[in-house]
């Protein structure tokens, strides 16, 4: 009966971390340098200078493209509002914050959030920072977007 119950919850949770056919997620990242997500590619473009964008088109197996998705629902990005400006923000000194455009469809639903990430320790800050890395690490880790050199952007 236990195992009946556990096999049921995870054919459940796998079900529901399935993307759907119209899964799509964009994220341009900026701080003092800019990079951009896009599944639709599926593409990882950094920002090498002033004017200077390099792009690589990256592959991306189901597993990638579930745990994409999983992150999405798991930071319940369609519960945020267009514009993110969580309670106790702070400023940042040593660095500048970082800005955020994120969009997101599935289901037939779409969503954009903007945020100017200020260091707010909101629980729907810290999730949302949460699926930012996430998304990022996935793709930056990916071989052909590791080949792309540093960007030689200064912050001040």
């Amino acid at each position: 009966m236990m195992l009946a119950f556990a096999a049921t919850v995870l054919i459940a949770t796998q079900a529901s971390t399935e993307p759907p056919r119209d899964f799509v997620l964009k994220i341009a990242l900026g701080q003092c340098w800019n990079e951009t997500i896009d599944t639709t590619g599926p593409t990882f473009s950094r920002s090498l200078s002033p004017g200077e964008t390099l792009t690589a088109t990256v592959s991306l197996t189901p597993e990638h493209r579930r745990r994409l998705y999983a992150l999405v629902v798991e930071a319940d990005l369609w519960g945020y509002p267009r514009l993110f400006k969580p309670a106790g923000e702070t400023m940042v000194e040593e660095l500048p914050p970082s800005d955020f455009t994120i969009e997101a469809q599935a289901n037939g639903r779409r969503t954009v959030v903007q945020w100017l990430d200020r260091g707010s320790m909101r629980p729907e800050a810290v999730r949302l920072r949460a699926m930012i890395r996430g998304v990022r690490a996935l793709f930056a880790e990916r071989p052909e977007a590791r080949r792309l050199p540093a960007s030689r952007m200064i912050c001040l």
